[in-house]
């Protein structure tokens, strides 16, 4: 599921620890969101995260999928490995939301 496009994640601090600022700006990050398992609408997604490389999907109905983290993004070397390791982070919050069994 390999996303080329830049994703809205403004990294900051420095190596002994990076955050991360995230704003979906409606497109969900250019990435395919299924629909809501409980209201049956993408309408009203969202891709969240808390300064963290944590993130999670939330929907307007109270449905929400929080995935995996990626832990080494927020003592990466660079700025540039950090940004690398919360888009992971994102990426791993659309693949949680987006699997869903016997579909």
């Amino acid at each position: 599921m390999a996303n080329n496009k830049m994703v809205n994640i403004r990294i900051y601090g420095s190596s002994e620890r990076w955050h991360g600022s995230y704003t979906d700006s409606g497109d969900n990050a250019g990435y395919v969101l299924k629909d809501c398992p409980w209201c049956r609408t993408a309408d009203n997604l969202r891709i969240c995260n808390t300064h963290t490389p944590y993130f999670w999907i939330e929907c307007d109905c109270g449905a929400d999928k929080y995935a995996e983290g990626v832990d080494w993004a927020e003592t990466a070397v660079t700025r540039e490995d950090a940004y690398r390791g919360f888009c992971a982070a994102l990426e791993n919050a659309v693949t949680e939301w987006n699997d869903r069994d016997g579909e």
